[in-house]
């Protein structure tokens, strides 16, 4: 399954993916950030929202994936320096090609140039001060991602 531009854009475009990434980046901008965090803390706050994550130490981050029928969805989390940088994407099982997806930062300013939105502003990468900051980008963020599957499931079954 290969989606155009203009098919991932209607994707993304559907689950409100642009305003609400936007959103979540502008409510969560903090100079104070939280950078000593504990790899624990974090797969059990991930745990307390639904999802069995693996950490990966030698690139340090931490990784949901799921596969349903042949395609594998993840949503990737890095926490460097109290920011919270998110990876969305489905890639197909057999060939393990991406499908759609990507760094959170860069879907958003893809929307931007695809739709014709002039943002004088960069959206940036959302900060935490502290375990309960970051687990409210994280629900946020696994409720996009649950939107994403959503969508994208229903995307495939209409136009196949």
């Amino acid at each position: 399954m290969e989606l155009t531009k203009e098919s991932q854009l209607y994707i993304y475009k559907s689950i409100n993916f642009y305003n609400r990434y936007k959103l979540l980046s502008e409510s969560f901008r903090f100079e104070n950030t939280f950078e000593s965090y504990s790899k624990n803390e974090v797969l059990n706050i991930l745990n307390e929202i639904g999802y069995n994550a693996k950490y990966h130490k030698k690139e340090n981050f931490f990784e949901i994936e799921e596969i349903i029928s042949d395609k594998k969805f993840y949503l990737n989390t890095c926490l460097k320096y109290g920011l919270v940088e998110l990876i969305i994407g489905v890639s197909d099982v057999k060939t393990d090609a991406l499908i759609m997806g990507g760094v959170f930062g860069n879907i958003s300013d893809e929307i931007e140039y695809l739709a014709g939105i002039n943002n004088e502003r960069k959206i940036f990468l959302p900060s935490f001060r502290d375990y309960n900051d970051l687990k409210i980008i994280l629900t946020e963020a696994f409720n996009l991602y649950e939107d994403f599957k959503h969508e994208f499931i229903i995307y495939g079954q209409y136009n196949n």
